[in-house]
């Protein structure tokens, strides 16, 4: 028979006098012989610990006892191989997982690549590429001999980031009301359908419009619609083309670079 008080995931309760424990946290059973205690839990790791009623000479004392065990989930994953890549330039997120090894046993290394010494709030690992063609991220753990082992190792393929798209007034081409191109303040840049979600920032572009017959090209420093261009593009009749182009955008890294589209529009 057991009798038995303990806490789960909580190192804490055990260590303090018996006065000060909150027994709110505490788990009791009394078990007759034969009866099974049974954990569950969120996959993962987890660690009871307790004390034990044992009787010396008749006196009943308690004594500390832990364990480790690991719960796991029935899973199925579809991953498409072909997408397994990190983007140079980028705080590239990997999730890792080792079930069935204490936490605090596993290391995560990359060949190619830097990674972070531990995942955040949300258990991802931000891994960084700077050159090459392909990196490799492993995950090793210490097993209860004090051995360690291999229990993955994934290559990911590295890549420059693709370049944004720019747009005016939330569309990268076609018809637009001469009244929304007098009142649409900026051009922006973003990777539109892409599920990264990177930042971009317009720091220069040309405007080119076409006035009595006459070719005129405006310069713009930053993302804004200058006066001059709000001006021009007043003076510009329906059916005629507002053209931006010379775009130059800020990556995350802070790094410039040339967009190789530009921007047409016809006014209606």
């Amino acid at each position: 028979a057991m009798k038995l008080v303990y806490w789960e995931d909580d190192t804490t309760q055990i260590g303090l006098p018996r006065s000060q424990r909150d027994e709110s946290l505490m788990n009791v059973f009394n078990g007759k012989p034969g009866d099974e205690l049974m954990f569950s839990g969120f996959p993962g790791d987890h660690i009871i610990t307790g004390e034990i009623a044992v009787k010396e000479r008749g006196v009943e004392k308690w004594k500390p006892w832990s364990f480790h065990y690991s719960v796991g989930s029935p899973s199925a994953g579809v991953k498409a191989a072909d997408l397994q890549v990190l983007y140079k330039g980028w705080d590239n997120k990997v999730q890792v997982s080792a079930s069935g090894y204490n936490p605090e046993k596993v290391s995560v290394s990359c060949s190619g690549c830097n990674i972070s010494y531990k995942p955040d709030r949300n258990g991802n690992y931000t891994v960084k590429v700077t050159k090459g063609k392909e990196a490799f991220i492993s995950v090793s753990a210490v097993d209860e001999n004090g051995k360690r082992v291999e229990l993955a190792k994934q290559s990911f393929r590295i890549f420059n980031l693709p370049n944004p798209t720019p747009f005016f007034g939330g569309k990268s081409g076609g018809t637009l009301k001469k009244v929304d191109a007098v009142s649409i303040p900026k051009l922006i840049a973003k990777l539109g359908e892409s599920p990264l979600d990177v930042s971009y920032e317009v720091v220069e572009f040309s405007l080119y419009i076409t006035l009595n017959g006459s070719p005129v090209r405006l310069k713009a420093k930053g993302n804004r619609i200058t006066n001059e261009m709000k001006n021009a593009i007043k003076k510009i009749p329906k059916g005629g083309n507002l053209t931006f182009a010379e775009i130059k955008v800020k990556g995350p890294e802070g790094k410039i670079s040339s967009l190789e589209s530009g921007l047409v529009f016809r006014l209606n």
